[in-house]
């Protein structure tokens, strides 16, 4: 019985700037958390199950709340969205408001945008790859010296190659550097920056 209800159990993500687990992150959910993750404009990722509104209403909003330099917002993903009632729509737009979240809304299409969508999901496949102390240390110290650097560079001036690469992607998993995903395909080209934490 125990083993059924763990199988049933939704999918939860956690990850370096996760204040809590964000329960029911499957499909494209976890791809955006991903990328919010791996995003050095996001400073922190929280989730809020329900809001209180005064006098006595409280509010389901399972709102997964990004903290990024420009402002808080909530992950509004289109393909995602749980259906409502128009009042129920009313109550969630009043509790973002208390929250003082805007949303960011995001499309299928702009989550899956290349070539972001693979890098990131190529990075995060990494996360649990053992780095050893000293060559974080030597990741760090070369970034703080010489400032952001291709990973190709950097890996070679480390003496890091092959297996130095996917030190770095878990490095920017657990946000410890941040790599510049958008623009190129993940690979030699990509910058690597110390992330600002």
């Amino acid at each position: 019985m125990f083993r059924a209800a763990a199988l049933a159990a939704p999918a939860s993500f956690a990850s370096a700037k996760c204040r809590t687990a964000i329960p029911g992150a499957e499909g494209l959910v976890k791809d955006a958390l991903v990328q919010a993750t791996l995003d050095p404009c996001v400073r922190a990722i929280d989730y809020r199950p329900t809001v209180f509104l005064p006098p006595v209403t409280v509010v389901p909003v399972e709102a997964i709340v990004l903290e990024r330099d420009d402002g808080r917002f909530h992950l509004d993903i289109v393909a995602a969205r749980p259906l409502r009632t128009i009042e129920d729509e009313g109550l969630f737009l009043i509790a973002l408001e208390q929250l003082g979240l805007s949303s960011l809304v995001l499309s299928s299409a702009e989550i899956m945008q290349q070539p972001r969508f693979s890098s990131s999901r190529a990075v995060w496949r990494c996360r649990s790859h053992p780095v050893p102390l000293s060559f974080r240390l030597r990741v760090l110290q070369h970034l703080d010296e010489v400032g952001p650097t291709k990973l190709g560079r950097l890996l070679k001036k480390l003496g890091a190659e092959p297996d130095g690469g996917a030190a770095v992607f878990a490095m920017a998993c657990a946000n410890q550097v941040a790599l510049g995903l958008a623009e190129h395909a993940l690979g030699p080209d990509t910058q690597v920056v110390a992330s600002r934490r």
